[in-house]
């Protein structure tokens, strides 16, 4: 005998969007993924039509409305659908498939919605570090060739100040000795990027590292009338990490959030950590690892689609004396803790970026 309980139970655990649509084009089923992604029950959306559920996606009615008439079978790879309800855009796959009576006559469709965000965001993680990797042995190079006549310039200069030149020479021999040291430190920058410390892990307490962070940059924020609000999760477990490196990524983080507030009295940067329950991460031996989120958002000026898309890119940077090395710097050393980071961001909404960590156990 079939036990109807246990195929429903096998329906409602698919890790896709599952609905089924009657031979009129009605949503007559939705499983919990489907009503998560659709942000809707199945008492919402039971009997209204399939097409203004994903009224974006033209193609998909016109192939949903061919599977009821012909029963052909079609799969709609990478089709961006933004849920009004939520304000979440996905990148979906749809699997559509014709269902059928027992005397083989068609009566509905099976419609899977297969959500490929998180691996689209993957791709884009490994097309960045291969970037950085790329350009870091690019910057290798240049560094060392522009340190050594770097090195002979900046030792004329300061030899020609001492041998007391003409006084209108001064200015301009001191002004050739305080460049050159700048543009030293940006060749220090450029090598740290290129030719990395090897990592040191250790057990951490991320609460605490992120209050040492805080201690260092906390000054300068009052000194500009900004108020920094930490909320801490207490029971967060401990990470394997580098701490030197860490506190290198929160510190360029959060004084990036205290420059995004310029002068704006009461301006305020947010400090969270939480234990990231939504999904968890794989090792290679198929054992599940625990992430743990950082959260550091500002109430700037927020940036444009463009300005996010080139964010970790080496020497881009919308800052007027900024290196643009520092995200990408940061970017590489989450990768090497084996985590990510992401950003939210708008014009005038202000900014969120979010270091995701793998707990120690």
């Amino acid at each position: 005998m079939i036990d109807l309980h246990f195929f429903e139970q096998i329906i409602a655990s698919l890790p896709d969007a599952l609905l089924l649509i009657d031979k009129e084009g009605y949503v007559t089923y939705l499983n919990p993924v489907a009503q998560e992604m659709l942000g809707s029950s199945l008492s919402q959306i039971q009997g209204k039509k399939v097409e203004h559920l994903f009224p974006q996606s033209k193609d998909l009615q016109a192939r949903i409305k061919t599977t009821l008439k012909t029963g052909h079978s079609f799969t709609l790879r990478e089709n961006e659908w933004t849920n009004p309800l939520l304000r979440h855009t996905y990148v979906l796959e749809f699997n559509l498939e014709p269902l059928h009576t027992a005397e083989g006559q068609i009566c509905g469709a099976r419609l899977l919605c297969r959500d490929l965000s998180p691996l689209k965001k993957m791709e884009e993680d490994l097309k960045v570090a291969d970037r950085l990797g790329v350009m870091g042995t690019i910057a290798s190079g240049l560094a060392h060739e522009i340190k050594n006549p770097l090195g002979g310039i900046k030792g004329a200069a300061q030899m020609m100040l001492r041998a007391k030149p003409k006084e209108e020479w001064v200015e301009y021999l001191q002004m050739i000795v305080k460049e050159t040291e700048r543009v030293n430190e940006l060749l220090v920058e450029l090598l740290n990027f290129a030719s990395p410390k090897k990592i040191t892990l250790k057990q951490l307490n991320l609460n605490q590292l992120l209050e040492e962070v805080l201690c260092l940059e906390e000054q300068a924020a009052k000194a500009n009338h900004i108020k920094v609000l930490r909320f801490y999760d207490p029971s967060l477990p401990d990470i394997l990490g580098d701490e030197n490196q860490l506190k290198q990524v929160f510190l360029n983080l959060i004084k990036n959030a205290r420059e995004a507030l310029g002068d704006v009295p009461g301006g305020k940067i947010e400090v969270r950590t939480r234990l990231f329950t939504e999904y968890q991460l794989k090792t290679e031996k198929g054992q599940a690892v625990r992430l743990i989120e950082i959260a550091i958002k500002d109430e700037g000026c927020g940036m444009e689609d463009e300005v996010l898309k080139r964010l970790f890119s080496p020497f881009f940077s919308t800052k007027k004396r900024g290196s643009g090395l520092g995200l990408a710097i940061s970017h590489r050393i989450i990768t090497e803790h084996q985590g990510f980071i992401q950003v939210e961001s708008a014009p005038n909404r202000g900014t969120v970026f979010k270091v995701f960590l793998r707990a120690a156990s």
